[in-house]
């Protein structure tokens, strides 16, 4: 039997406004730096958070964006990097972020679950998101689920 604490837990970490997030490694398909993210096509009447649908490699692609999500002001449009969602979370999906940082393991130690009546003070907008806090020595990063970010009408599909 493997002991839990010799487990690591790899998380994918990116910012949004002037928060750090992460979320599973394991739930990336892939990422595309801001170079590669052209060609979104609007979705007219979505709600404002929703970009559009971009065509990558003859796969379309709901993209959404991070910033309006959890209400950020002023979303900056100078450096948008696009994390894209394994299928296995539903339809294929990603999200533009300011900034796509890198991969760190954390020990499962490190990770607190969040509860949805604790209070996220700094940004309220993303505790609808959150599920887990990892408390490094340096900061505090929120854990998204991304299967919260699809509207139940589209994750359902």
């Amino acid at each position: 039997m493997t002991d839990r604490t010799d487990e690591i837990v790899n998380l994918y970490t990116f910012t949004a406004g002037d928060h750090l997030f992460a979320v599973k490694a394991s739930d990336i398909k892939e990422v595309k730096d801001d170079t590669e993210v052209t060609g979104i096509t609007p979705v007219f009447h979505a709600a404002d958070y929703v970009e559009g649908y971009i065509n990558l490699r003859g796969e379309i692609n709901l993209v959404l964006d991070l910033r309006k999500m959890i209400g950020c002001d002023n979303p900056q449009k100078n450096r948008r990097d696009l994390i894209l969602f394994k299928e296995e979370l539903g339809p294929t999906f990603g999200v533009l972020v300011d900034h796509a940082e890198e991969i760190i393991n954390v020990h499962p130690e490190m990770i607190e679950e969040w509860h949805e009546q604790q209070e996220n003070e700094q940004n309220p907008s993303c505790n609808r998101f959150t599920y887990a806090i990892c408390k490094t020595d340096e900061q505090l990063i929120s854990i998204l689920d991304p299967t919260r970010f699809l509207p139940e009408s589209v994750s359902a599909q």
